[in-house]
């Protein structure tokens, strides 16, 4: 799907596997290679893009799990190096993937989902409670609404007009437009608010929780970098408790169970809105 093909070497590279790119690319730095057109170990640190899926094209002597032509998806070393036609991951972050699933579809799977179950588990969710997820329709938002309910939750999917139908197809209870509706001002309070990248002010989540509720935000973004950094403040001598998730904490945690989740439930993926291809340059 891009121009690049690599020829590997080195005893810090497991496997070598074909990607099938499905990432909305925002730019891409200079290509990996050394003009020769083998791999630069430290050339492929320029390249963006972390997830991946494909048909495994050779495997290390070590490796025990995967077997060439295996159709597999995971996270490339670093998070980085997946918008390639080729790539190279360690066998601890590459699964088999369910022949329920496209390529494209669990090449969606790793970040997003992994990030939306570091939300949940650190939230404690249970069944029967009422879980808020602010930025419902996008791919950790998706994750989060589908782990909620999984975990049993009565989930409130906050999202823009369009995709109000998508998020309730996923499972979200209850689906609100925050174009029509703003959930800080209805009558309702929550025993867990997941927000994506954390949009609201910290006193508006705060106020929708419940006695006892948690509010976690997500994203890299500024806002959330903010709230990530304020919330533990605002969570001093209160019963409501304001806290964040870190990906690279809970990246090794969450593979394991996704892998098995893909499997058992056919509906679990991400609903792709628009696929892109890499040119060739």
């Amino acid at each position: 799907m891009l121009s690049l093909r690599w020829s590997c070497h080195g005893s810090a590279l497991q496997w070598l596997f074909i990607c099938q790119i499905i990432h909305e690319v925002h730019g891409c730095n200079e290509r990996p290679h050394n003009g020769e057109g083998k791999y630069d170990a430290h050339a492929h640190h320029n390249v963006l893009g972390s997830d991946v899926a494909g048909i495994v094209e050779a495997v290390g002597k070590d490796v025990k799990s995967i077997k060439v032509d295996d159709e597999v998806f995971g996270i490339t070393p670093n998070m980085l190096g997946a918008w390639v036609e080729y790539a190279c991951a360690a066998e601890k972050d590459i699964f088999a993937k369910s022949a329920n699933l496209t390529f494209e579809q669990a090449a969606a799977l790793p970040t997003g989902c992994i990030t939306a179950l570091g939300a949940v588990r650190k939230s404690n969710v249970k069944a029967g409670q009422q879980v808020l997820v602010y930025g419902a329709s996008g791919n950790v938002g998706q994750f989060a609404v589908q782990l909620s309910k999984t975990a049993g939750a009565i989930v409130t999917g906050v999202c823009s007009t369009r995709n109000i139908k998508m998020v309730k197809s996923i499972g979200a209870d209850y689906a609100v437009d925050y174009k029509k509706k703003d959930f800080a001002v209805m009558d309702k309070k929550y025993d867990v608010i997941i927000a994506v990248n954390g949009y609201r002010t910290l006193s508006t989540y705060k106020n929708a929780l419940d006695d006892n509720g948690t509010y976690i935000v997500i994203g890299g973004v500024k806002q959330a970098m903010l709230h990530g950094m304020g919330g533990p403040i605002r969570s001093i001598d209160s019963s409501k408790k304001m806290s964040f998730v870190i990906f690279a904490q809970i990246k090794d945690r969450g593979l394991d169970y996704i892998k098995e989740q893909a499997l058992e439930d056919a509906d679990f993926r991400n609903r792709l809105f628009k696929e892109y291809m890499i040119a060739e340059k």
